[in-house]
């Protein structure tokens, strides 16, 4: 075991630890230590589990401190605590570094801290100044890339240290409370989706994170993080105003033209790594304001119902032409009569109310109709259309407002249905009476007579046979009672 003992430092690379270890033993590099140790440096620098248990036997160290600092490099992601990470979103290498942490140390005590590694990350939370970059990305050690007489306290920055780098210290800590709605998803989930939901509503739809400076890319992530740590709620709100900030106007706009990189990046670019509950909320939200057919697939899951229809899907499916279903739903108040072409397009409904609509329509019955249809004399089927007791498919907003009144088929059956229960009246009881015969006896209207039938006020009886108003009877005494 190394004597004497050195511990790894708080928030230090294994990496870090192992170059200050071997310049203190060795004098060299970390490669001369590791194969003195039998540790495996290649293995070791992808953090592979054998070797850091080695490292930890020979060093005395806690194998799970040191196990919470090892980050497993895999051919197409990283490994973190247990949690799947992108390549490049948690480097170990000595890429980056706070110049006033190592201004304040000898050179032989130099730490990479593991924060400084990750993308997010633009600034020292100790210090508050910017992070410096080393001439060699791949190098191990600081000392191999870093100048200590180049080395110089600088300034803090002069605004304020943006929230998700306190909440990230804290992660790191294991501080955070493992309750909320932060803490069941990965740091990458966290910090990825706050920094496209920011930079989307800072630099608009057609944005490119990666040609923002790293003080843009802090910003815009700490906007992100705002909305996102406020939960699914606010999430939506902000996809809500993504998408009504879309400059797209054509009818036929999709996804990426309404939610922009943020769309491009859950739709392309994040396949290798789950990109979190943003996906599903984002797809929600497509559902939810676009006119996708069963079928189709958003964001890689097949969309099992329709919830929606334009105008042009809805003609589509019921065969009828777009013109004639334009003044179809004009009528029935669903298009503003001044709508142009491109706003009627834009335009969403209810995919199960408007199919049962136009179904309606397609079987529809003419007022002209309806006397034979359910049983009753022209003047009875005025009065109850008058008393909104039958009504039109197609509501009147005004005199002459719809010419053709028509009712759809469907709800006079339910008017129908209500009489075909009512009990069998037997033949030889001469107290009942047809509903015209007791109206004339002073019982009431008959949109009032039917109106109390209707909600079981008011006892009756039908004659055998198919229902129909004209076989519904009533007893006169006790209707007037």
């Amino acid at each position: 075991m190394l004597w004497p003992f050195m511990p790894l430092g708080i928030g230090e690379t294994l990496l870090s630890y192992v170059a200050r270890l071997s310049l203190f033993h060795t004098g060299m590099g970390p490669s001369r230590l590791l194969d003195d140790l039998g540790v495996s440096a290649e293995r070791f620098a992808a953090g592979h589990a054998d070797e850091v248990a080695r490292l930890a036997e020979a060093t005395g160290s806690d194998l799970g401190l040191l196990e919470r600092a090892a980050v497993r490099i895999a051919p197409r992601h990283v490994e973190f605590r247990g949690e799947r990470l992108s390549k490049d979103f948690l480097a170990t290498r000595a890429a980056r570094y706070c110049p006033n942490c190592l201004a304040t140390r000898d050179r032989a005590d130099w730490e990479h801290r593991l924060l400084w590694g990750f993308r997010h990350v633009h600034r020292c939370p100790e210090h508050g100044v910017r992070l410096a970059a080393t001439d060699n990305h791949l190098a191990i050690d600081l000392r191999q890339v870093v100048d200590a007489n180049d080395v110089r306290p600088e300034e803090p920055v002069a605004d304020e240290q943006p929230e998700y780098l306190d909440w990230l210290v804290e992660r790191l800590s294991g501080g955070v409370s493992g309750d909320d709605w932060l803490s069941g998803q990965t740091i990458e989930q966290v910090l990825a989706a706050s920094e496209m939901i920011g930079g989307v509503l800072q630099h608009g739809h057609k944005v490119s994170l990666k040609k923002l400076s790293g003080t843009e890319r802090e910003t815009v992530t700490d906007i992100g993080f705002t909305i996102y740590r406020e939960g699914p709620e606010a999430v939506t709100e902000a996809l809500t105003t993504i998408r009504n900030t879309s400059s797209a106007s054509a009818v036929q706009a999709g996804p990426l033209a309404m939610y922009g990189t943020l769309y491009d990046w859950l739709d392309r670019r994040c396949n290798a790594i789950d990109p979190g509950p943003i996906c599903d909320l984002l797809r929600e939200h497509i559902v939810e304001h676009d006119a996708v057919g069963a079928g189709e697939t958003v964001l890689g899951v097949e969309i099992t119902h329709r919830r929606y229809h334009s105008v042009e899907s809805l003609a589509e499916a019921t065969g009828i032409s777009r013109s004639r279903l334009g003044r179809l739903l004009q009528k029935m108040g669903r298009v503003p009569d001044d709508a142009t072409d491109a706003e009627c397009g834009r335009m969403r409904f209810d995919a199960d109310e408007i199919t049962g609509f136009i179904a309606d329509s397609e079987t529809a019955i003419p007022l002209l109709d309806v006397p034979e249809y359910i049983g009753a004399s022209k003047r009875q089927v005025e009065m109850l259309y008058a008393a909104e007791i039958v009504l039109p498919l197609v509501p009147r907003t005004g005199r002459g407002a719809v010419r053709n009144v028509v009712f759809a088929r469907r709800h006079l059956d339910e008017l129908l249905s209500v009489i075909g229960k009512l009990p069998v009246a037997e033949p030889a009881d001469g107290s009942l009476s047809s509903i015209g015969y007791a109206c004339q006896r002073g019982i009431g209207t008959t949109p009032d007579v039917v109106r109390r039938i209707l909600s079981g006020e008011l006892p009756a009886f039908r004659k055998s046979g198919p229902p129909r108003l004209d076989r519904v009877l009533v007893s006169p005494i006790k209707a007037s009672a």
